[in-house]
């Protein structure tokens, strides 16, 4: 079989192929099933067939058509095929149109596929995305508490630090002032002492007056 026009639309095909009958050519309307479910535009519309023999008559018949020129009055038809090449033809333009059919399915279901596989990624990604920022919100809390747990711990090293500066400076005033206070007794008993010597001078002086009496 040979294609001999492509068609979008399936009327003007079975005008044609009504056309080459009628002049005794057998002619077959390919992809048919195609364009009823909507995929004819995809593959070209409809495809008009005859058989290779018949190919120059039938494109003279449509050609004359489309001009408007009539049949000659001597145009004998030629005899029909035998049934069984009729049936052979039917079941091989059978054969290819479920043949196109089961291709047509199983691209819609690669194209299905792909655009399911195309949307996974994405869906991937967001959701690794909110996982990321779930993770790294949990990070920066850790973070916060960290810090103000070593800040925490700062001011209380702080405070314990001014404690015992404080408590070091009273020891040293208590230190001084138990110097002061010693020097202050050492100078007391100092000058007892020195009171102490010159009434004994002064004791020396009177007994020794009383020798010269």
């Amino acid at each position: 079989m040979t294609t001999i026009r492509n068609y979008l639309n399936p009327a003007e095909a079975g005008l044609a192929k009504s056309l080459l009958e009628a002049a005794g050519i057998p002619a077959f309307v390919a992809d048919e099933d195609s364009t009823s479910s909507g995929y004819g535009t995809v593959l070209g519309g409809v495809r008009l067939q005859v058989q290779d023999a018949d190919v120059e008559r039938a494109r003279q018949i449509l050609k004359d058509q489309q001009a408007g020129t009539p049949l000659s009055d001597d145009f004998v038809p030629p005899e029909p095929p035998p049934p069984e090449a009729a049936g052979l033809e039917t079941m091989v333009c059978d054969n290819k149109n479920i043949f196109v059919s089961v291709m047509l399915a199983l691209i819609l279901i690669f194209a299905m596929i792909a655009a399911f596989n195309s949307r996974r990624p994405a869906v991937a990604a967001s959701s690794f995305s909110l996982r990321a920022q779930q993770e790294a919100e949990e990070r920066g809390k850790r973070y916060d508490e960290l810090q103000a747990a070593h800040e925490q711990a700062y001011e209380e090293r702080a405070k314990r630090t001014d404690a015992l500066l404080a408590s070091q400076e009273q020891a040293h005033e208590r230190v001084i002032k138990n110097i002061e206070k010693s020097e202050e007794q050492q100078r007391r008993y100092e000058k007892i002492l020195a009171t102490w010597e010159q009434q004994q001078q002064e004791y020396q002086k009177y007994l020794d007056g009383l020798e010269k009496k």
